[in-house]
């Protein structure tokens, strides 16, 4: 056992990496001083509790992703705060996953009730949920209401009519975090499916599906898609406008608050950039800033984020022979 645990202070581990930061942020720290570029969360947290913890993670996690020297502790709505108790605006939410945000009131209250009641029982037996067949039906109600108002719960509705799908998948945001994933299908692909074609340990979970239930009735609301809709409008158009005249940028893309900033170059440098600034962005394809915020964002923070981007992406420019 002992020797798959990494016991040394080695050069690709968190504290090494953090080490690093922390002398760079003394030499660099006197180029961030002043203006609208001021770095006001440095990657180098040097919180005691950050380096136990990054400390007991190199031990144990495998290093299979790239991650920040710095450990969020909690969120609210579309805010991450980490160990140090510092904000983050967060453009990420799990990748596309916590379209609620963070520490949703309902979601957590849904949680409660039915893990007092029933967590998991196998799909061998019928129970509350049987099957996730309230789930559907419920889902299949709430798309019949808004099909036809404005607003695309789906992605496929954005494209001609003729293009519909006989197999849906969905999962990421659809229990806001909840681990949980559905499939639909119409009557033709259904008829084809008989007993032992398909089976799953988890389907059906009561708790999984009471959550994805409530989630959905609340993101599938003509209300809530149009918010999405306009505040997604209105940071597309804003990020056209800081990128207006930008050689680095090649277009900005995507539907509602789904967002792509695609680059000439690899733009990955502007992800540090606008974290320690207190903003969370990712990228995709090694040229492309995403933006996928949580569903409720405002246009007030939708700003916010377009003000660190701003000062992100000229920066990103100065730095980058065009």
């Amino acid at each position: 056992m002992s020797r798959f645990l990494r016991k040394t202070f080695t050069p690709g581990s968190s504290l090494a990496r953090l080490s690093q930061q922390i002398r760079y942020q003394s030499i660099a720290s006197a180029t961030h001083q002043s203006g609208p570029s001021k770095v006001t969360h440095p990657d180098a947290d040097n919180n005691p509790k950050t380096l136990e913890i990054l400390a007991e993670s190199d031990k144990y996690i495998l290093n299979t992703y790239s991650k920040p020297s710095l450990v969020f502790t909690h969120g609210k709505g579309c805010y991450l705060y980490d160990q140090s108790n510092r904000r983050y605006l967060d453009f990420c939410a799990g990748i596309a996953v916590n379209a609620l945000g963070h520490a949703d009131e309902e979601m957590t209250q849904v949680l409660a009730e039915q893990a007092s009641q029933l967590v998991h029982l196998s799909n061998l037996f019928h129970h509350q949920w049987s099957g996730g067949v309230d789930f559907l039906r419920a889902m299949r109600k709430r798309c019949d209401e808004v099909g036809a108002l404005t607003g695309k719960l789906w992605a496929f509705e954005n494209f001609p009519s003729d293009v519909v799908p006989d197999i849906l998948t969905l999962a990421k945001p659809l229990a806001n975090g909840f681990p949980i994933g559905a499939i639909l299908m119409n009557d033709k692909v259904a008829d084809k499916i008989k007993i032992g074609d398909h089976g799953t340990t988890f389907g059906g979970n009561p708790l999984g599906c009471r959550v994805a239930l409530s989630v959905f009735n609340r993101i599938s609301r003509p209300e809530f898609l149009a918010n999405v809709n306009e505040t997604g409008a209105h940071l597309k158009q804003g990020l056209r406008n800081i990128t207006n005249g930008n050689p680095l940028v090649k277009e900005v893309r995507g539907l509602g608050l789904i967002l792509g900033v695609e680059f000439t170059v690899d733009p990955t440098p502007i992800v540090k950039m606008a974290r320690e600034r207190g903003l969370i962005v990712i990228t995709a394809s090694n040229n492309t800033v995403r933006l996928v915020p949580p569903l409720i964002l405002t246009k007030e923070e939708a700003d916010q984020g377009l003000a660190i981007l701003k000062d992100c992406f000229e920066e990103f420019k100065a730095q980058t022979p065009v």
